[in-house]
């Protein structure tokens, strides 16, 4: 070819480094994309970590990248979640301290990722940070701090095993990233505290019914005394919750005790108005019908004018004005 015929060649480079350069953007952003899915998305907050990390480690083609979180000292980070090639030594559960790491001391003053050339020979780092350096065999890292707000959450550690150069573009890309972190530790939090207040709620709505149970079953005890007798002794006023549960406990124990006669006591009622009378003649003729008979004691003489001037027809319930007279007529009875 003559010096004076024009070349293709350099215009045809210039132009496949350009194809190069759009597919590897196209690819950052659609594992960006990817990022983000995973981190508006997940409620489960390791797998999204993962996955996380599985696309960073594709986009700086490295064969590691882990993240880690603070302890709730604050004291030392721990490694959560990662992604490894085969054949690379995990990290999970490894524990980074705080205080001393050049690191951290970095990213908390400077407030971006730091990158460091040959960190398992890194004087600067604590020697237990060079230990796991040497064990991942990292030649080159570049650690992004993930912040909630104001607060540095954990970080990004992205481990390559050759020597490479992290540059700006680099960084950028590895910070829109760990704001997709920042969202996920962020919304698995605030879904977890949502849970944990479900299950407090559950837990005391639980306790709560306990109560009532209890309270219930202390407010109408059933008390089985010989020869197939059971006293209810009545304290406090009855309202038509309870002359329903007074009703079905009786019942029940009537059934469950063959009883052949009831007892109810209303010497601790405060008050019998054609309520409480209307429910006690349901209760006696609800015994009936189950083969029992229902005695009434301790009507106090006002109470048996109130009854009177009510109009209330006692006549299917016996009467007593003791208890011990009942259970004495009872127990003589039989």
């Amino acid at each position: 070819m003559s010096m004076s015929e024009p070349s293709n060649e350099a215009p045809a480079h210039h132009l496949q480094a350009q194809i190069i350069k759009l597919q590897q953007d196209l690819a950052s952003v659609q594992a960006l994309y990817r990022i983000l899915e995973a981190a508006s998305t997940a409620l489960d907050l390791i797998p999204a970590l993962e996955r996380i990390c599985t696309e960073l480690a594709q986009v700086y083609q490295v064969p590691q990248v882990a993240m880690a979180v603070f302890d709730e000292d604050r004291a030392t980070l721990t490694v959560i979640a990662e992604y490894l090639a085969a054949g690379r030594p995990s990290g999970l559960g490894e524990q980074i301290a705080v205080a001393g790491n050049p690191i951290m001391a970095y990213i908390l003053a400077e407030q971006r990722p730091m990158v460091m050339a040959d960190p398992a020979r890194d004087q600067r780092l604590p020697p237990p940070l060079r230990e796991l350096m040497q064990r991942r065999q990292t030649a080159s890292l570049m650690v992004v701090p993930v912040w909630i707000g104001d607060i540095l959450a954990g970080t990004i550690g992205i481990d390559a095993i050759e020597a490479r150069t992290f540059d700006e573009a680099d960084m950028q890309f590895a910070m829109t990233a760990a704001l997709a972190v920042s969202r996920s530790l962020e919304q698995t939090r605030l879904h977890s505290a949502i849970q944990h207040e479900l299950a407090e709620r559950r837990r005391a709505e639980a306790i709560i019914a306990q109560q009532h149970a209890s309270l219930a079953e202390l407010s109408t005890p059933l008390i089985p005394l010989g020869n197939q007798l059971l006293v209810l002794p009545l304290i406090g006023a009855v309202d038509d919750r309870r002359a329903q549960q007074i009703m079905e406990n009786l019942l029940a124990g009537v059934a469950q005790h063959h009883a052949r006669a009831v007892i109810i006591d209303i010497t601790g009622l405060p008050l019998i108005d054609t309520h409480v009378a209307a429910i006690l003649v349901r209760t006696a003729q609800a015994i009936a019908l189950i083969g029992a008979e229902t005695i009434l004691t301790g009507i106090r003489p006002e109470v048996a004018q109130t009854l009177v001037s009510l109009g209330v027809d006692m006549r299917a319930i016996r009467s007593f004005s003791s208890l011990e007279r009942a259970i004495a007529a009872l127990l003589h009875r039989s």
